[in-house]
């Protein structure tokens, strides 16, 4: 069942929390395309890709790699931030690893 700050949300105009593949994302991707996606047991990361505005820049478009991970806050929802700690920086590169196998060949 719906809550009231859903509702809220939804007749102001907020936006929901970003969700990619069933897990939160950052709000920074917000009109970013996904390119390539992998995920681990609590990191997860991307390359994303977002054209350029008609007639502007590259025809290629922008690419941006991003890292993050999910965590529940006190009220039991799921967010999302891109503060690493030291020891997720090697499992973040080797998911970054990862998307580079899965990024569609030119």
């Amino acid at each position: 069942m719906p809550r009231f700050t859903d509702l809220f949300r939804g007749v102001c105009g907020f936006d929901r929390q970003a969700a990619l593949e069933g897990r939160a994302c950052p709000r920074s991707l917000k009109g970013w395309k996904a390119v390539a996606v992998a995920h681990d047991r609590r990191l997860s990361a991307g390359v994303f890709m977002r054209k350029p505005p008609f007639g502007r820049g590259k025809k290629s478009g922008v690419f941006r790699i991003v890292v993050w991970r999910t965590y529940r806050d006190p009220r039991g929802k799921e967010r999302a931030t891109s503060f690493l700690h030291r020891d997720e920086v090697d499992p973040a590169l080797a998911l970054l690893a990862k998307c580079d196998d899965r990024m569609p060949s030119a």
